[in-house]
């Protein structure tokens, strides 16, 4: 079970299993599955008929690696500068800046409010332009609360650029279309090694009568 700094529970991973009597030590590996865990614990299952089993000298050992620090290169990534720092909007009357405590249980205080247009026409939150190295993969992730909606999805895209900071390219990574807060986490590997730069885009699509709150915009190097 995985639970974020709040100890809220936020996912979970199957590890293992054992379907034949036997005595043995059960070993596996756990690697968090996104950077907004920050609690962990061990869920043993019984499943089936007949069993009586037994569990002894449980350990839980953390692995020594030659591991790169993980430092969040999102600048004001929950947002107490507003939309400042880089952040942009082409919609600035339906995408603002939060200060009602809003936002992710971390620190609820600050966020960004995102409203659909009223017409057909989507509504846009850029990030930062952040330089990014072709041969390596980046882990995002953000907090989203949808708290109304009728149709259409926040979605996610990444936007790449050269290094003379024009758009050459984008990725579409995903919709978000259920009430209720997650926290969104996907990975990104630039398309070509003429991308030099990249920033976030996140979009609401007009006419869905979407309210959300984003917040903790988090951006990682493997």
């Amino acid at each position: 079970h995985e639970y974020n700094a709040a100890g809220q529970w936020v996912s979970g991973q199957y590890l293992k299993q054992e379907t034949s009597p036997f005595v043995e030590d059960m070993n596996f590996s756990y690697t968090p599955s996104s950077f907004n865990v920050a609690k962990a614990r061990l869920q043993i299952i019984v499943s089936g008929a007949g069993i009586n089993a037994y569990a002894a000298n449980a350990q839980w050992l953390a692995v020594q690696t030659n591991q790169v620090s993980q430092t969040n290169i999102m600048p004001n990534s929950t947002f107490d500068a507003g939309i400042g720092d880089g952040w942009q909007t082409d919609a600035p009357t339906n995408i603002t800046a939060d200060s009602g405590g809003n936002g992710s249980p971390n620190d609820p205080t600050n966020s960004v409010k995102l409203v659909a247009n009223a017409t057909s026409a989507n509504d846009h939150l850029f990030g930062p332009q952040l330089a990014v190295d072709p041969s390596r993969t980046y882990n995002l992730s953000d907090w989203l609360n949808i708290v109304n909606r009728s149709s259409g999805e926040v979605a996610f895209y990444i936007d790449e650029y050269n290094a003379s900071g024009q758009w050459i390219s984008g990725q579409y990574k995903l919709g978000i279309t259920s009430t209720g807060s997650r926290t969104v986490d996907f990975t990104y590997t630039p398309s070509s090694t003429s991308v030099a730069k990249a920033s976030l885009q996140v979009i609401v699509v007009g006419n869905s009568g979407i309210v959300a709150y984003l917040d903790d915009s988090m951006w990682y190097q493997n």
